[in-house]
């Protein structure tokens, strides 16, 4: 929310159309639960490229983890366990990580492998 209230008003400042200002708050706010509007092909498009990153090599998609991990540095380690645990078991759990096609045929396989490492690696 944050994130969406930040970009309404730096696109509101700089004089950019009121509705695209809307739009993109709008698809950034989505990123809380990655769930597009139905039918909203542009917003799936926008959801599944940042979710990409799950797919991406064991290596990488561990810097990742490991740059989510410093974000959030001011959690102590059993909250953040718990906390981030929840969020990969809920991602595991989606029948489909990626709403469109082209992302869930490229992605899925990898993204799932990631997050159940993931997962294994803070279970311990």
């Amino acid at each position: 929310a944050a994130s969406a209230d930040l970009v309404g008003r730096v696109l509101s400042e700089s004089d950019v159309d009121p509705r695209l200002t809307d739009r993109v708050a709008g698809l950034v706010l989505a990123t809380a639960d990655h769930e597009p509007p139905d039918g909203d092909v542009a917003a799936a498009r926008f959801l599944d490229a940042d979710l990409a990153i799950l797919g991406a090599s064991p290596e990488r998609y561990r810097r990742y983890a490991d740059d989510v991990r410093a974000e959030y540095a001011f959690v102590d380690d059993e909250s953040w366990r718990a906390g981030r645990g929840a969020v990969l078991d809920d991602f595991l759990g989606r029948i489909r990580l990626f709403t469109t096609d082209g992302f869930h045929q490229r992605y899925d396989a990898d993204a799932r492998r990631n997050l159940r490492d993931e997962r294994d690696r803070l279970r311990g």
